[in-house]
């Protein structure tokens, strides 16, 4: 699977020396040898690289810059030592910030500070590439995981803003919402569009297999989980008649050997509240 914005005129360029930040919600099923989930790219191939991305290392996970078809230095890579997977939901932010001349990666990992790197070296890091959330095929092997509440912003976030917002349900509360240039929540639930629900940027398409699964109260501490958790339903053919009997207020027989499933039960709440 692999969800992108087909054209995001540059909007997601930063240049040599522009500040911004990223910040997603993932949950990783299992261990992976190095493949790319999300950022903008050309791809990596050795040290070359152009771009910036996040890329899972076994448990934890990296974050690459490179500019290599700018007259920069090639992979500059960060190690986060904080295991992401076991199928948690955890909090990945990046903020570059331009300071006294020299260009620095923070990487926290649930609000919390972890690592930083000089990536001055790299200088201008546009990529050509779309800006793309899943695995692309292009390096190491696939990786299971969902993801949610993607943020980009066109400033350098600081720390304390990160920690005091991780958890924040209303994006418009957000102190730099002004600066917010993309956001994506992903709960679409189905088709092939998620929306940019940021107050600039682009609605990323979504590509290759992919299913929207029902999380139910396993989601991200960013957002709300659903009233309705634990009730699931596939419906078949036999319960078309069991269901139209409810509907109508009628109590079958026994003897007629109805053989589907009356589920509608299981949404009174939401029928009779209408």
């Amino acid at each position: 699977m692999l969800a992108y914005v087909p054209d995001d005129n540059g909007l997601y360029n930063f240049g040599a020396d522009q500040d911004f930040s990223f910040q997603l919600q993932v949950s990783v099923a299992s261990n992976a040898s190095y493949p790319g989930f999300f950022g903008k790219t050309d791809g990596l191939s050795g040290s070359s690289l152009t771009g910036w991305f996040l890329m899972q290392e076994g448990d934890h996970y990296n974050v690459e810059f490179g500019g290599t078809n700018n007259g920069g230095s090639g992979k500059n890579q960060i190690s986060v030592p904080t295991p992401i997977v076991g199928g948690k939901w955890h909090t990945i932010t990046v903020s570059v910030k331009m300071e006294g001349g020299k260009r620095t990666a923070y990487c926290y990992t649930d609000g919390v500070f972890i690592v930083s790197k000089d990536i001055t070296g790299n200088k201008n890091i546009n990529a050509k590439a779309p800006l793309s959330m899943g695995y692309d095929g292009s390096s190491g092997s696939a990786t299971n995981f969902h993801a949610a509440d993607i943020e980009i912003f066109n400033v350098a976030l600081d720390a304390t803003t990160i920690a005091d917002n991780i958890n924040l349900k209303d994006i418009t509360k957000h102190p730099y919402y002004n600066n917010l240039i993309g956001y994506w929540p992903i709960n679409e639930g189905g088709g092939g569009l998620i929306n940019n629900q940021a107050p600039v940027g682009y609605d990323m398409m979504l590509g290759g297999s992919f299913v929207w699964d029902g999380l139910g109260a396993d989601v991200p501490v960013s957002m709300t989980a659903d009233p309705s958790e634990g009730i699931s339903v596939v419906p078949v053919t036999e319960d078309v008649v069991a269901n139209m009997f409810y509907w109508l207020k009628v109590e079958p027989e026994s003897s007629w050997g109805l053989q589907g499933q009356n589920w509608l039960v299981k949404f009174e709440r939401e029928i009779y509240g209408l």
